[in-house]
């Protein structure tokens, strides 16, 4: 493994106790996704900043925000991350409050919300979540009963696009043709809006998507085909060779198995992990690890799809286990 990809992996880890210091009673499928939004930030997570950054949480919102749901602690790390957390939480509860016109209240409106305070000005927060909406509205008349309320956030992102709302449907409509068979169709469409994400031609991107899932399995990582497949469409759509990724996902994996909350009856599954090694692989070849400032937009859109996933496990896996009882 490189020295500079086990660093990676040291700190993934690192930051994740740091997160369990301040947030003891969330879910274990929090903890990793506000491990890498400090390493998307090239950040070290601090426990009294986290703190800190908590209780500005809770002086802008009520106990019944949403604010203090799921997306607790993936936005109080996100704060962490701001030279000026204080008036970054301030312009996100008014983002939230403004875009709730728009949308109904959610942990993914949340999320959005948080994301605005960061890529838009304040100023252009309301066209965004109009044109947000327009999309929205779209992709719900085209797919009915696929498309929910996670996929706000989606339509919010694809706002920032250059292209037409028509051919931003158009796009996403013609990924899911071209993945059809590869997994279910509602998994397939929220990896369609990943790739969506990116300006690389769709048949480029789909392919190459397609042929990383299966160099990974070809290598023996037996790689989910539910959740998880958007977090390797995120992946996918860089410009490393798929060999190298591949390897790196695989020592990650290995890293990760090694480690405490990875192994054993109470740690995460081998799929869980694998995921991790792709999110992992993912913050790696990021363009603003790299230091390039100008791809703000294209990383924070990283880690709205990676929260927003594992937000999205963190609900499934509460409502499996009310219906088991």
């Amino acid at each position: 493994m490189k020295p500079e990809l086990r660093k990676l992996c040291e700190d993934f880890i690192s930051n994740r106790d740091e997160v369990k210091k301040v947030f003891k009673t969330q879910l274990d499928t929090v903890y990793p996704i506000c491990a890498d939004i400090f390493l998307s930030h090239e950040k070290k997570a601090d426990e009294q900043r986290i703190r800190q950054c908590r209780d500005y949480i809770k002086d802008n919102a009520g106990v019944l925000s949403n604010f203090r749901g799921n997306m607790f602690a993936p936005c109080a790390c996100m704060l962490a991350c701001s030279d000026d957390p204080a008036g970054k939480m301030a312009q996100a509860a008014y983002n939230y409050k403004l875009i709730k016109e728009y949308f109904f209240g959610s942990d993914e409106l949340v999320l959005a919300a948080m994301l605005l305070t960061d890529m838009a000005e304040p100023e252009t927060v309301r066209a965004k979540a109009e044109r947000g909406r327009a999309l929205y509205d779209m992709m719900k008349a085209k797919h009915r009963f696929l498309t929910s309320q996670e996929d706000s956030v989606f339509a919010v992102l694809l706002a920032f696009s250059d292209k037409g709302d028509a051919a931003i449907i158009d796009e996403t409509e013609r990924c899911m043709e071209l993945l059809k068979g590869m997994a279910g169709m509602d998994q397939l469409q929220t990896a369609a809006l990943v790739l969506a994400l990116s300006d690389k031609p769709v048949g480029e991107k789909c392919a190459r998507f397609t042929e990383l899932f299966e160099a990974v399995r070809a290598a023996g990582m037996k790689y989910g085909k539910d959740y998880e497949l958007s977090v390797l469409a995120s992946l996918s759509v860089n410009d490393v060779p798929i060999p190298q990724l591949v390897q790196d996902i695989s020592e990650i994996n290995a890293f990760l198995g090694e480690q405490k909350g990875y192994g054993g009856i109470f740690g995460a599954d081998k799929r869980t992990r694998l995921m991790h090694s792709a999110m992992l692989t993912n913050t790696y070849y990021s363009p603003a690890v790299a230091g390039d400032a100008a791809a703000l937009s294209a990383m924070l859109a990283a880690i709205a799809i990676l929260m927003l996933i594992m937000m999205m496990v963190v609900i499934n896996s509460v409502n499996m286990a009310s219906m088991s009882h």
